[in-house]
C-alpha cells in the first residue's frame, strides 16, 4: 500500500514509562520522612542549591524572641526589625546501575526487569530516609540519657523544650524514634501515671501535615504522647559508636528541608556484557537534605 506509514516506538522507552508509572507511587508511599519535611524543587533551574529564608528567633543574633511592645496612648510604637537569615541546601546525584541478561529475563517466572527496577528504587528511597534521619541527631537542644533506656520523663522533657522554643510551630510537632527507644518508653510507662496514647487517626494526621500521610507514616505509628505522634524508624542514626540512638521531636514541614533537582528516574539501554546480550538498567535521583530550623527540634539520645 503506497500511502501506508509505519511508526515504530522504542520498546525500551515504553518499558521505562510503564515501570515509572508503577514505581512512582511506591517510592512516595514508602517514605516516612518525606511527608514530615519541607520539600522544594529546583528542576529546570540552572543551580545546584536552594536558599531557605529563616526569620524570627532563629535569626536573631542572641536567639531571643522579637520584642512585643505595650502600646501607650500618644506614644509612637518603636520599630522592631525582624531579623532574616537563610539556610542553603545543595543537591547530590545518587545512582544504581545493574545489568539484566536476556537469558535471565526470559527464564524468569515474573517480570525480572520490573522487580529489579522496583528494588533499586527502594534502595534509593532508603538512601533518602537515612540521610534525612541522620539530621535528627544534630539539633542543638538535646534530651540525653546516654547509655540508659528512654523514659517517659525523657519524653516529657523533650516535648516541653520543643514547645517552649517552637511556639506556634509546636502544633505540627512529631517524634521519630528508633524502635528500641519506643519499646523502652512503653516499658517505662507500665505502672506510671502517663504513657503513650493511641495513634492519631488519618484525619488528625491530615490536620497535622496539611496533606494525606503516606502509608509508611501511618504504618510506623507507635502511638502518641501529649498530642505528639510517635513514629518509629530503623533509619534513626546510631551515635557514640553505636551505643545510643538519636531520634528527635521536630516541627513537621519546618525544621528539616529537602531540595529535589529531579525525581527518581529509570533509564534502560540495550548492551552486551561479557559477550551476553541484555539490558543496562540505571536508577538515579538528585536531591539534598538539610536542617532549616535548629530551635524547632530536640534530639532524643538514649540507649540503642
Amino acid at each position: 500500500m503506497a500511502n501506508e506509514v509505519t511508526t515504530t516506538v522504542g520498546t525500551t522507552r515504553v518499558l521505562t514509562e510503564i515501570i515509572e508509572e508503577m514505581i512512582g507511587p511506591f517510592t512516595r508511599e514508602s517514605s516516612i520522612m518525606m511527608p514530615l519535611i519541607k520539600v522544594r524543587s529546583i528542576e529546570g533551574v540552572p543551580t545546584k542549591q536552594m536558599a531557605f529564608p529563616i526569620f524570627g528567633n532563629e535569626a536573631q543574633t542572641s536567639g531571643s524572641d522579637i520584642d512585643v511592645d505595650t502600646v501607650t496612648e500618644g506614644t509612637a510604637i518603636t520599630n522592631n526589625a525582624v531579623a532574616l537569615s537563610e539556610k542553603t541546601i545543595s543537591v547530590t546525584q545518587y545512582a544504581i546501575k545493574t545489568e539484566i541478561m536476556d537469558l535471565a529475563q526470559k527464564s524468569s517466572v515474573g517480570n525480572l526487569t520490573q522487580d529489579i527496577a522496583r528494588e533499586c528504587m527502594a534502595q534509593l528511597m532508603d538512601k533518602f530516609e537515612a540521610l534525612a534521619c541522620a539530621l535528627l541527631s544534630g539539633f542543638s537542644n538535646e534530651v540525653a540519657d546516654s547509655g540508659a533506656n528512654l523514659t517517659i520523663s525523657d519524653l516529657l522533657s523533650a516535648v516541653t523544650t520543643f514547645r517552649i522554643n517552637a511556639k506556634a510551630a509546636a502544633r505540627s510537632g512529631v517524634m521519630v524514634l528508633y524502635p528500641q527507644q519506643v519499646a523502652d518508653a512503653v516499658t517505662d510507662a507500665i505502672g506510671a501515671s502517663t504513657g503513650l496514647a493511641p495513634a492519631l487517626s488519618n484525619d488528625q494526621f491530615f490536620n497535622l501535615l496539611g496533606s494525606t500521610p503516606s502509608s509508611a507514616v501511618l504504618g510506623s505509628q507507635a502511638g502518641s504522647f501529649m498530642g505528639v505522634p510517635v513514629l518509629q524508624s530503623t533509619h534513626v542514626p546510631a551515635t557514640q559508636t553505636g551505643a545510643n540512638s538519636a531520634g528527635a521531636i521536630f516541627s513537621a514541614g519546618e525544621a528539616i528541608g529537602a531540595v529535589m533537582k529531579w525525581d527518581p528516574t529509570l533509564e534502560f539501554q540495550r548492551s552486551t556484557v561479557l559477550g551476553q546480550i541484555g539490558t543496562s538498567l540505571l536508577t538515579h535521583w538528585c536531591f539534598g537534605v538539610g536542617e532549616l530550623r535548629d530551635l524547632w527540634g530536640v534530639t532524643i539520645r538514649t540507649d540503642r
